[in-house]
């Protein structure tokens, strides 16, 4: 609420409302709008929009409203396309070209730019921690990925992006899937050893605190001060897991987490 009125007093022309929760039942339902796209379809908050990834699917299509143009990205499961097709039967489905995960976002956003008739320039975009290099030294890699879907898709541009050596420092918020989140960040830890492990509870956030921290690792509650902790003897320092923790950091740097 707080956002569209600031968005109404400053006539802004184009607003992007992101869903936390499904879409028949978000809070974003309440705004009119111009177009609807779904991004991805994953097991997430299953305790509230059903325990199948089809039952999830369809919850998320029933963002849909009529006379408005919606894009899905293709789920490439029938039963989960059916799913959404029953919520939104005059959905357009649409599958990038690209397999990396930032150029695939540019090409969703094109393709919907396009549905809905608007200009749309195609340059690079600066989103705090989204693959976000901050110069200092070490430098820092940060990247918001905090859930599975989010993980698959992160790891292998971060793997790209990691020198020699590098130092992880990772916090998260609770999962539903601990083992599934963790599992691309085991493959890339396995396949490119950090010189150092420290895990950290994210601030301001849903974080309950850690019960059973993971042994033979680091855990440090105070993200400001696990940061401190790592040895600046590394190239770079990886911070990923959660939005919150990302923002932790910056706010502990003096960097200003706003898109200017």
């Amino acid at each position: 609420l707080v956002s569209l009125i600031i968005c109404s007093e400053e006539n802004v022309r184009y607003m992007i409302l992101e869903t936390g929760l499904g879409g028949r039942l978000d809070a974003t339902r309440s705004a009119e709008v111009i177009g609807c796209l779904v991004t991805s379809v994953t097991l997430e908050h299953s305790d509230i929009l059903g325990d199948t990834i089809e039952k999830i699917a369809r919850e998320k299509a029933a963002i849909f409203r009529p006379g408005v143009p919606m894009l899905i990205r293709d789920p490439g499961i029938a039963t989960v396309r059916n799913a959404m097709r029953e919520e939104a039967i005059a959905a357009k489905f649409y599958t990038p070209d690209s397999t990396d995960f930032m150029a695939e976002a540019g090409d969703l956003a094109t393709k919907f730019c396009e549905m809905l008739n608007l200009p749309f320039i195609r340059r690079d975009v600066t989103w705090p921690a989204r693959m976000q290099i901050i110069n200092t030294k070490p430098q820092i890699l940060l990247e918001a990925a905090h859930n599975p879907s989010g993980m698959v898709k992160a790891i292998p541009e971060i793997a790209r992006k990691l020198p020699q050596r590098w130092s992880l420092l990772m916090g998260t918020s609770p999962q539903n899937d601990m083992s599934a989140f963790l599992q691309p960040l085991y493959e890339l830890i396995l396949s490119h050893p950090p010189l150092e492990i420290i895990t950290t509870e994210p601030q301001n956030g849903r974080y309950p605190g850690v019960k059973n921290p993971i042994p033979k690792v680091d855990h440090i509650p105070q993200p400001a001060k696990a940061y401190e902790t790592i040895s600046k003897d590394c190239e770079m320092i990886l911070v990923i897991g959660s939005l919150y923790l990302c923002g932790n950091i910056m706010e502990h740097l003096g960097i200003d987490a706003d898109i200017s």
